[in-house]
């Protein structure tokens, strides 16, 4: 239906459930900072709430009456937290570069990459099945750990150190 209206929803409500998004991070802020065992300070900290993928294997029809066999049809949402000290504008700066440059792009290149497979015709279930689990388990993590890499990388960057 989506691809017949073209109303592919990018950060809003997917109504009917027929893609994987991206729900609106949740952000708050926090009155002082916390201290660290080591004699730190923690600012910040973003983390992902939720990425929650399902795949659906559905049998299909093509058009013309002939079975195609099983295709996929990847659904679900993806979410993060961020907080940070509420009168430290630099903390919510660096907070707000983790949400849009770290963590949205491990959401997209999952989405883009686990939606590939939607084009693909399995001729036996068995195959579909196994690309499901793929999908919802090791590629899952695989992004979301991409996201931590990436963030862990611009902390070691901006502050000499790897912090949480």
């Amino acid at each position: 239906m989506y691809g017949f209206l073209r109303n592919w929803p990018t950060g809003n409500p997917d109504l009917l459930g027929l893609t994987f998004n991206w729900d609106p991070p949740y952000l708050y802020t926090r009155t002082t900072y916390i201290a660290t065992p080591d004699g730190g300070r923690i600012y910040g900290q973003t983390d992902w709430y939720y990425f929650h993928p399902q795949v659906k294997v559905w049998g299909c029809l093509e058009p013309s009456g002939g079975c195609c066999g099983y295709k996929l049809k990847v659904y679900g949402s993806a979410k993060v937290w961020a907080w940070w000290v509420f009168d430290q504008d630099w903390a919510r700066v660096h907070e707000m570069q983790h949400v849009n440059w770290h963590y949205f792009p491990a959401y997209a290149s999952f989405k883009e990459n686990a939606e590939a497979y939607e084009a693909v015709c399995f001729s036996r279930k068995e195959k579909a099945l196994c690309i499901k689990s793929v999908i919802e388990n090791q590629m899952k993590d695989l992004y979301m750990v991409q996201a931590y890499t990436q963030g862990s990388y611009f902390d070691c960057q901006t502050w000499g150190e790897k912090r949480p």
